[in-house]
């Protein structure tokens, strides 16, 4: 009698555990149903090149603070690391 016990809260817990399992997946990956449709147009850009990546990076909390009070901060970072990346083109390039 304990052991039948002790299976069918296994089995309960085990129930409660899917079922959240799935609760959860159906909150965070369908979309809401009364959501602003433009959000699921294509987004559209007039860059020569899309910005389709990501970079994570590490800084000082001074850099953040300074970098914070830019007019546009993932532009500017964009623009310093292309600036960096032209000047190692170069050179090599003379190398």
């Amino acid at each position: 009698m304990l052991v039948w016990r002790l299976n069918t809260h296994l089995l309960t817990l085990n129930t409660c555990r899917h079922v959240f399992q799935i609760y959860f997946y159906i909150y965070t990956q369908m979309p809401n149903p009364k959501g602003n449709p433009q959000s699921l147009k294509p987004f559209t850009t007039d860059r020569d090149e899309p910005l389709t990546e990501k970079v994570t990076l590490r800084v000082t909390k001074t850099m953040k603070q300074e970098l914070s009070q830019k007019e546009n901060p993932p532009e500017y970072c964009r623009e310093a690391i292309q600036e960096k990346l032209d000047k190692d083109k170069q050179k090599n390039s003379n190398q």
